[in-house]
């Protein structure tokens, strides 16, 4: 009944909704509603109440809430299916969870405070509570696993376009999953894929941590001078649901692309290299036990980066975790 309420005071939004109409219809008395208003209060809805007119809505908190993110979405299929939970361990466990319960494509989990927030070769991710944003989606592209690789590429470039039009901010992006403003970490993304023994993907767990309205005491120690917040290099909050929605609309457009073509790279890599940070710079990678160095010249079709090592060897790698850049990017 509660969500119900809030339904009609969404509907109504602005304007008072009568107690009395409210009682009719659910056949309960004005104690009752008025029960489940002060609940709506607490969860902080911003809900006038007047003794004649009733209860009107003048404001919205930035809660996660399926019903507050679908309100406003604009994509077809992206984040049309939405799990929210209050308090989870992993996002990505959870749908992992999900996917093999035949969740459908696109679908969104969501949550206000992850415990256990996993990032690339099993780092932990910070997660304050009700400041970040932690979400994972479930996918399932018709394309090859092998075409699917550059997944989180195409993830990384949406999330910096969604970054800049909800907030002017121009974020870049260092291979091969992290995003950065003025050379902090401000995002992280976890690509996970399960495969049938024909090589069809099954389905595309992506995972994405956004720090986006955290403050410098909130961050551990350890992380402040690599990592910042959307609220730290803008100096005003962000609305965590307009740039979820705005994520899932730019992800849609790309992935639609992507997959219309059969996982070509380039409806997105000629945009994905302008932003990217790694291109152009002296780079340190480390491959197994392995330690490459050299400079990272391009990335080919496939979406490996390609790094002319010192002694003129050119490579190609997938994956890998870079320690270093060097150097500045060629304009």
């Amino acid at each position: 009944m509660r969500y119900k309420i809030l339904e009609i005071l969404i509907q109504n939004a602005q304007h008072y909704v009568s107690g009395e109409a409210l009682c009719r219809q659910f056949g309960v008395t004005r104690a009752a509603i008025w029960k489940h208003i002060k609940a709506l209060q607490n969860e902080g809805y911003e809900i006038t109440a007047s003794t004649k007119k009733g209860y009107c809505l003048v404001g919205l908190p930035d809660r996660l809430d399926a019903e507050l993110v679908l309100r406003g979405m604009q994509t077809e299929t992206i984040g049309r299916t939405v799990r929210y939970e209050d308090e989870i361990d992993s996002t990505n466990r959870f749908a992992k969870q999900l996917a093999e319960e035949n969740a459908p494509h696109g679908t969104l989990i969501l949550c206000d405070r992850q415990l256990a927030g996993r990032g690339r070769l099993g780092r932990s991710w910070f997660s304050p509570e009700r400041t970040g944003l932690c979400f994972s989606l479930i996918l399932r592209p018709p394309v090859s696993a092998t075409n699917s690789l550059p997944m989180t590429m195409l993830a990384a470039l949406a999330v910096r376009n969604a970054i800049s039009r909800s907030t002017g901010m121009e974020a870049m992006i260092k291979w091969p999953n992290d995003l950065q403003v003025n050379g902090k970490k401000v995002c992280g993304i976890l690509t996970e894929m399960s495969v049938t023994p024909e090589a069809d993907v099954k389905w595309i767990v992506l995972g994405i941590g956004i720090n986006v309205n955290t403050k410098e005491e909130e961050f551990p120690e350890e992380v402040r001078r690599i990592a910042t917040s959307l609220y730290l290099e803008r100096g005003v909050e962000c609305s965590r649901l307009d740039l979820v929605r705005e994520i899932c609309l730019q992800f849609e457009t790309l992935y639609d692309s992507f997959v219309e073509t059969d996982g070509d790279t380039q409806v997105f890599l000629p945009q994905y290299k302008v932003y990217s940070s790694t291109l152009l710079r002296r780079v340190k990678l480390f491959l197994g036990g392995e330690e490459i160095s050299g400079i990272a010249e391009d990335f080919d079709k496939t979406g490996a980066l390609l790094v002319r090592e010192d002694n003129g060897t050119l490579r190609r790698i997938f994956t890998g975790e870079i320690s270093s850049h060097k150097g500045f990017r060629k304009p």
